[in-house]
């Protein structure tokens, strides 16, 4: 019985996190929907100094974090790789440590874990996971839209 319930929890927990993130992300398309949106600079592969077993790309690539539904957080893209990327920011940030990332380098928002602070930077982990089952039901938003135009 007592497993049941911790697996009822865990589930309701998972829900409750992806319709935050869900509600997060519809709340940053709702401020941005009309407004004209650039698009991301082409990286370039981190020279010399880099040693790191997965290889990152300088980036320069404008960057939203959204932490709550109604404010949007500017940051820019500083480098990035498979698993991880900096964000630098104008002045020191307080965020949560899970973010929801927007960016004209990504085509889905990603949700990414912080790893590391210095300063105005920030180290962040990708969440694959999260990053997945938040961009399932916006896909399928995107293809109902779609549907709609024919």
């Amino acid at each position: 019985m007592l497993n049941r319930r911790k697996k009822k929890d865990l589930k309701q927990e998972e829900a409750d996190k992806l319709a935050e993130l869900h509600s997060k992300t519809e709340a940053r398309l709702n401020r941005i929907s009309g407004v004209e949106q650039t698009k991301a600079p082409i990286a370039t592969p981190l020279e010399g100094t880099d040693n790191r077993r997965i290889k990152r790309m300088i980036a320069d690539y404008p960057a939203i974090v959204i932490c709550e539904e109604e404010h949007d957080t500017p940051a820019m893209i500083a480098d990035y790789s498979e698993e991880g990327m900096r964000l630098r920011f104008a002045t020191p940030q307080n965020l949560p440590d899970t973010l929801v990332i927007d960016s004209p380098a990504f085509t889905n928002f990603i949700v990414a874990d912080i790893v590391w602070r210095n300063g105005t930077e920030i180290g962040l982990s990708i969440d694959r996971e999260w990053t997945n089952k938040l961009a399932e039901p916006l896909d399928a938003m995107a293809i109902e839209e779609l549907e709609t135009f024919d």
